[in-house]
């Protein structure tokens, strides 16, 4: 037989705050409910966005839970199974400063093929290398059309 313990007075205001302020578990099947729930899980007491991996946790934490109450026949389906989450697009800004320009990158593949005149096959590969970096970097409206053989092709042009 169980035995009942007795509560401590100084923890019974906040016993009975939450056994009365605590939502059933059936509500999770209402869906303006269950939304709250995501956005509460998804952001910050502050109203910022949580980070990713802290919305990740939170978000296993509450699969774990909604499953647990499917296995214990507390609710019918998972509702968070219905639910995708928004991708919000980052609003961070580069600064162009900091960046490779045009010029730059034809200065910098120009002399990357130049050290193919003492070492042809390092050149070929620094100057493969550098050509990833600028087009890794580059939004795709400014690689269309972009000649990455002009470096070399100037080089040659120019030394004959």
């Amino acid at each position: 037989m169980i035995r009942q313990l007795s509560r401590p007075a100084e923890l019974k205001a906040a016993y009975h705050w939450v056994t009365t302020a605590d939502r059933p578990l059936s509500d999770m099947a209402d869906a303006q409910v269950f939304e709250d729930v995501v956005y509460r899980v998804s952001y910050k007491l502050d109203g910022t966005p949580a980070a990713g991996d802290t919305y990740k946790r939170r978000r296993r934490a509450l699969n774990a839970a909604l499953e647990h109450a499917v296995a214990a026949e507390e609710l019918p389906e998972n509702p968070l199974q219905r639910i995708r989450r928004k991708r919000v697009g980052s609003n961070d800004v580069v600064d162009p400063r900091v960046l490779v320009n045009a010029a730059q990158a034809r200065q910098l593949l120009t002399a990357a093929s130049y050290v193919g005149s003492w070492d042809r096959c390092r050149g070929r590969r620094l100057l493969a290398f550098y050509a990833v970096l600028y087009y890794a970097g580059l939004r795709p409206a400014e690689a269309v059309g972009r000649d990455w053989r002009t470096a070399t092709s100037q080089r040659r042009a120019g030394a004959r």
